[in-house]
């Protein structure tokens, strides 16, 4: 069995609500259900996050690919990982895909609490 990534992972859980949902909107015209604004403001504020997280988080890592260079980010997990003076390596991408799977998980059951909190229970 392969192991999925934890970009697929991503899509895939924050995809299914936004399919439900629509799925919703195509009942009869009386027994339509609007969209809540959730699902409507995801996909940009998943947007959004991915920009943030590319500048603040990713890009400093470039700081281990010339000399001299300094990494310093968040571990995700109360700390911080630095490094300077040393290139990327085996044990600094561990690391680093170590962090970025805790960021995922993160984002995922945030972003799931906030759907649970914010959308309305369908019922009969």
């Amino acid at each position: 069995m392969g192991v999925i990534s934890p970009v697929a992972m991503l899509a895939t859980m924050t995809a299914a609500p936004i399919t439900s949902a629509l799925s919703l909107s195509t009942c009869d015209n009386e027994q339509k259900l609007q969209m809540p604004p959730f699902e409507l403001s995801l996909e940009s504020d998943l947007n959004v996050e991915w920009q943030r997280f590319a500048n603040e988080w990713l890009f400093k890592w470039h700081g281990m690919t010339y000399e001299g260079g300094v990494t310093d980010v968040d571990d995700f997990r109360g700390g911080r990982i630095h490094y300077g003076g040393i290139r990327f390596g085996g044990q600094q991408q561990q690391i680093y895909w170590q962090a970025i799977d805790r960021y995922l998980n993160q984002k995922i059951h945030s972003t799931y609490k906030d759907w649970d909190e914010r959308t309305p229970s369908i019922s009969d």
